[in-house]
């Protein structure tokens, strides 16, 4: 009689035989020159990474203001599109509304750039307070006995914020030197300003010449196109309205806390949110920090406030201004956020949400094929 560890070796050894039949099976020239030429493929770039990076990294930078300049259009449109229904011509709407933007952004810039100059010394003064604070409370409620990790942590945190806060008052002197590291920065913002007023002039060309050749390539890409320009679309004004709301929110909330620096925090909050997630967190722990130095009632009051609105804004506001279609899970939010760092840092940051929404819908379009009910009129136009 066979034992059953024999029973076993033989189905092993069967399964084996299986393998090693279907490998030569699969096995061919033709499949292993295949192999080699995509090896030899990933090791020539690796070899000439320092040559072609060099030139997508120079591309990139001449292309960078016309890329500026479309997203700048493309976020003004609307506002143009509903003057214009209105009576008035885009020779007038363009350059009053630009003028409008250019104007509010000086005077913005003008008034907030010196108090947050004069304000950061005394932020992360506070900052460095509110450590100490939680280092001293610590070590009383643990008899002093506090791991060393935790003490060089702590230190390191103090130290590095203690040397930031003495660069400041050193900004005021190499103002001449700032202003000239500055000017490419300048350049390219008057270079992306300029072809986004010529974009905006000539939109309804662009649009048109998206919409033949979107047409060209395929119907199912057109309205993918137009799908992902509804979807996007929808994104900008949920954000514009939730950065509203939580400038509103924050502000006062510091404002009645007593906060010194209630506008500042209520400007970072607003702007925290197109990094889902991990700004907000950030910001509140800033103004938290800073609230240690003051009075433990409104500590405890501003902590609570804090949890209590995050809770409000994530499942009640957030749900009511989204559409079903724009809302992302938290999980695919993270992943997106850090692919964008990854690969192109800040920038990056802010614009994974929108590519992950256009993703989605080239997912939704190909490879599920759903395809939106209705047809773009754009669409249309072209075709006659």
């Amino acid at each position: 009689m066979i034992s059953l560890s024999m029973v076993k070796y033989l189905e092993i050894m069967n399964v084996g035989e299986k393998i090693i039949a279907k490998l030569k099976e699969d096995f061919s020239v033709q499949g292993l020159v295949k192999i080699v030429l995509l090896l030899l493929i990933v090791l020539l770039f690796q070899a000439t990474a320092g040559v072609w990076q060099g030139l997508f990294s120079r591309l990139f930078n001449v292309f960078k203001p016309f890329m500026y300049g479309f997203i700048i259009a493309y976020i003004l449109r609307r506002a143009f599109t509903r003057l214009e229904k209105a009576g008035v011509s885009r020779k007038i709407s363009i350059p009053v509304v630009y003028v409008i933007i250019i104007a509010l952004l000086l005077l913005l810039i003008s008034t907030l750039f010196p108090m947050v100059l004069n304000r950061t010394s005394s932020l992360i003064e506070s900052m460095i307070n509110g450590i100490n604070w939680v280092t001293t409370h610590v070590e009383s409620l643990t008899s002093g006995d506090m791991p060393p990790w935790i003490i060089g942590l702590v230190d390191a945190g103090v130290a590095a914020l203690s040397d930031f806060r003495s660069l400041i008052p050193n900004l005021t002197g190499s103002l001449p030197e700032f202003v000239n590291a500055t000017i490419s920065t300048m350049t390219m913002i008057v270079f992306s300003t300029v072809i986004s007023i010529l974009m905006s002039f000539g939109w309804d060309k662009i649009r048109y010449y998206v919409v033949y050749l979107s047409l060209r390539i395929g119907r199912r890409f057109n309205r993918a196109v137009f799908a992902i320009d509804e979807e996007i679309d929808e994104y900008l004004k949920s954000m514009l309205t939730l950065m509203l709301i939580r400038f509103a929110e924050y502000s006062l909330l510091y404002f009645f806390i007593g906060h010194p620096d209630w506008l500042i925090l209520g400007l970072l909050t607003a702007i925290s949110i197109f990094i889902p997630y991990i700004g907000p967190i950030i910001i509140s722990t800033i103004g938290i920090l800073t609230t240690l130095t003051l009075s433990g009632t409104q500590c405890l009051i501003l902590i609570a406030a804090i949890v209590i609105l995050s809770q409000v804004d994530e499942y009640v506001v957030a749900p009511m201004i989204h559409a079903r279609n724009t809302h992302i899970s938290p999980l695919w939010t993270l992943f997106s956020i850090f692919a964008g760092g990854t690969f192109l840092g800040i920038p990056g940051i802010i614009i994974a949400l929108p590519v992950f929404l256009s993703c989605r819908v080239l997912y939704r379009i190909y490879i599920k094929e759903e395809l939106p009910e209705t047809e773009d009129t754009a669409g249309k136009e072209a075709k006659e």
